[in-house]
């Protein structure tokens, strides 16, 4: 049965990175029924800059946002190829349109009745996705900001070959008002899972997410034999890979509180600090002696002289988005994440 490409069904996976969406990627993308996009964060900037494809202008524009991010480069989709499928649509083309011709060139036209879009930069834009694509659904995962934090120290980011976040109280702030932006916008096209659930309930979990994927006239979602996420890593940038090895491995129940042993205390009780409530409100224990194990000055001492280094990086970032012209688009998408 060949599906439209307009009753195709539209999930947004959305997440802090390091929280495990690529290896809740990985699986979903085991379906043959469900494309999965690799990161990008276009369809954010479409949303931001202007959604809706009115004119010759409008074209050029959403040309130069396409093929100017990195990650978008690597879908592997020509100019000349986005520039025809827009310049083919009826006009006005509102944003589901626009998105969904792009969809439908990264998977060369291939007859998938879900298409699972993944970016960050989505749990921005939920209530204006909402209008923008009606009918989309809203894939949330979420993980103990502390194991978030762990795992970023450990990480090199593939364009700043640092390491992602060596601020555990501002990365667990960030994970707190993201997790709050979702919450404020929750509903039943919005499904919420913890990356936990996942690795020690993987089988289950897996099952409520199909249930919630799927729809009435559409194939159903039935479990694949194969766990092996080789083929999706094999997709993801080679810039990127190292940050997903774990996408070829049994998932390990035993890391999933290995924070505890990798954090120092000061560390482990800034994050609590910075996720404040919902902490506990998402189900994560909190470890109640950390911070009189870090004691009262050490962490005050700490935490300045992270805030300090913090706000220089901050401030170096903005010196390379200012050479890379990229300094007006980084000021937007704050603006657009402190208003979410």
């Amino acid at each position: 049965m060949t599906i439209p490409l307009s009753n195709r069904q539209i999930i947004f996976l959305m997440y802090e990175n390091r929280s495990g969406s690529t290896f809740l990627a990985s699986r979903l993308d085991l379906h043959p029924e469900v494309g999965v996009t690799i990161e990008t964060e276009t369809f954010a900037d479409l949303l931001e800059t202007g959604p809706v494809l009115r004119d010759d202008a409008d074209l050029q524009r959403m040309v130069r946002i396409f093929m100017g991010e990195r990650k978008f480069q690597e879908w592997e989709i020509t100019e000349d190829a986005l520039r025809k499928a827009l310049a083919e649509l009826p006009r006005p083309a509102d944003f589901d349109a626009v998105m969904r011709a792009v969809l439908d060139l990264y998977f060369r036209g291939a007859d998938i009745p879900y298409y699972l879009v993944k970016g960050t930069r989505l749990t921005h834009h939920i209530a204006r996705l909402r209008q923008a694509s009606p009918g989309a659904r809203f894939l949330h995962i979420i993980r103990d900001p502390r194991g978030v934090f762990g795992s970023q120290k450990q990480s090199l980011g593939s364009e700043t070959a640092t390491a992602m976040n060596e601020d555990a109280h501002d990365a667990a702030r960030r994970w707190a008002a993201n997790a709050r932006r979702v919450d404020r916008v929750a509903g039943p096209d919005l499904l919420e899972v913890r990356y936990e659930d996942l690795i020690t309930d993987h089988d289950a979990t897996l099952d409520g997410i199909r249930a919630f994927m799927m729809r009435d006239g559409l194939p159903a979602l039935e479990a694949p034999g194969e766990m092996d996420g080789e083929a999706y890593l094999q997709r993801i940038p080679e810039g990127q890979r190292h940050l997903h090895q774990n996408l070829v491995r049994k998932p390990r129940a035993d890391r999933i509180e290995a924070w505890r042993t990798e954090l120092t205390a000061v560390e482990i009780a800034l994050s609590q600090s910075g996720a404040a409530e919902v902490l506990g409100a998402k189900g994560y224990a909190i470890d109640e002696t950390a911070a009189a194990r870090a004691g009262r000055l050490t962490l005050l001492l700490t935490r300045l002289r992270l805030t300090l280094a913090t706000l220089g990086r901050r401030l170096r970032n903005g010196l390379r988005y200012a050479r890379e012209g990229r300094l007006l688009w980084r000021i937007r998408v704050v603006l657009f994440r402190l208003c979410g």
